[in-house]
């Protein structure tokens, strides 16, 4: 056997990736993904092993004996393949979650060989969900939140590079993070586990004023723009009223605007909750008060702001 070949074949029985588990090497940490399905090396393939057990916490769930399966409680749901020495298991629940030996003994009932191993069992990655709030100070606070999944990793990008300290103030916890004021670009977060990996990436500007935060004073230039973030980004949020003087201006109801008395002067982006006025003027200098509904009608958030607009 050349050393190349030789390279191959300890990295085939020392690896274990998620679908495959060498149950042959001790201390081998095995995962399997939640409903999935996992392969399972328990004898040499072509092996002439006379006994075999495969046990879980002591009790055996699997002996081959004199080139027969003698005992297999998991045979509703799995599949062994003789030649191969591999036991193929389906529908894995939590309850295979635990610490698994594997004993090999002679005709004459010595044991020849014995490993232990541990099988680990994880929900898969899946739907993740960012958003992003703009805080009244203009920094920018984002969430990433998996609806499911086991063990979770989370890794942070800006524009196709890892935050730097002038783009990122504070990581508030693995998957809340804060970024500096002016920020801006494509945001990604990435989650996964050791059986699967998924990113939800959005794009966001820097934003003028959050009225979701109750109290805030939003300042904008007479004649200017302003952007002003009514929802959350990717906001499912059933209704939305926004109000000046107690009087709606924009009104955002089973996704789609129902109401706006600044159309012709304003853009809205559902994606990121943004509404963009342009031609600032002095009587846009008020109270306003911005309202959240749900489907039953129930009022579930209120919050008060002020639009000041300053001459130049």
């Amino acid at each position: 056997m050349g050393p190349v070949w030789a390279l191959l074949l300890l990295l085939h029985i020392t690896q274990n990736t998620e679908g495959f588990c060498d149950a042959r090497v001790n201390n081998a940490q095995c995962y399997g993904a939640l409903g999935g399905t996992i392969e399972i090396q328990l004898m040499d393939i072509g092996s002439a092993t006379y006994k075999c057990q495969w046990k879980k916490n002591k009790q055996n769930i699997f002996v081959w004996r004199k080139n027969v399966v003698q005992t297999n409680k998991l045979e509703n749901r799995s599949v062994f393949n003789a030649s191969t020495g591999i036991i193929q298991i389906q529908n894995l629940t939590y309850n295979d979650n635990d610490s698994y030996s594997l004993e090999f003994n002679n005709k004459d009932g010595k044991q020849t060989k014995k490993t232990l191993h541990k099988l680990i069992i994880e929900a898969p990655v899946s739907f993740v969900l960012l958003q992003h709030k703009y805080l009244s100070n203009g920094e920018v606070r984002a969430t990433c939140t998996p609806q499911r999944g086991d063990s979770l990793e989370y890794s942070w990008t800006l524009n196709g590079h890892n935050l730097t300290d002038s783009e990122l103030l504070y990581k508030n916890s693995e998957n809340n993070i804060t970024l500096r004021q002016n920020t801006a670009g494509r945001l990604r977060c990435s989650v996964k586990n050791h059986i699967s990996q998924e990113f939800k990436e959005i794009n966001f500007s820097a934003c003028d004023c959050d009225a979701g935060v109750t109290d805030a004073q939003c300042y904008g230039a007479l004649g200017g723009t302003i952007e002003i973030q009514l929802m959350d980004s990717g906001s499912v949020t059933h209704r939305c009223r926004w109000k000046k003087n107690n009087k709606i201006i924009f009104e955002w109801k089973n996704n789609a605007v129902r109401t706006n008395k600044l159309e012709n002067r304003s853009v809205f982006n559902a994606s990121t909750g943004i509404i963009q006025i342009q031609n600032l003027t002095l009587s846009d200098s008020d109270s306003y008060s911005l309202e959240f509904y749900n489907k039953e009608g129930k009022q579930t958030k209120a919050t008060l702001h002020k639009l000041i607009i300053e001459g130049k």
